[in-house]
């Protein structure tokens, strides 16, 4: 690339535009990452499908009141233990047994079945 080239090149890369076409390109570029953002998120992982640990009380742990259990668990005789016998969504198990029906248990935590695809 000779030099007249270049120094074209870097004048029309500079050049003044309106301010009208300044902010309708700004407008267009922040629609553009607002559109990809939500496909990002969409793509990720299903609702429901994140595991979080709970740092509360578990099956069969030393309690004194409600609230001292995770999800899906009780005080009950100064002892954590099942709410329904099986739990549901983001509930406390052991193994898949302690979920309902159409939940896996997963790093403690009762998982919904769609999931075990992701």
């Amino acid at each position: 690339m000779d030099s007249n080239r270049f120094d074209d090149l870097t004048r029309g890369l500079t050049a003044t535009c309106s301010r009208r076409t300044a902010l309708t390109g700004l407008a267009a570029g922040a629609l553009s990452l607002g559109l990809a953002k939500g496909v990002l998120a969409q793509s990720v992982e299903p609702s429901g499908c994140k595991v979080r640990r709970c740092k509360k009380g578990q099956l069969n742990d030393k309690c004194k009141k409600n609230g001292e259990c995770c999800g899906g668990l009780k005080c009950k005789n100064k002892k954590c233990k099942f709410k329904n016998g099986h739990g549901g969504a983001g509930d406390w198990c052991k193994n898949d047994r302690d979920c309902n029906a159409k939940f896996f248990c997963k790093k403690n935590q009762c998982i919904p079945n769609s999931c075990k695809s992701s």
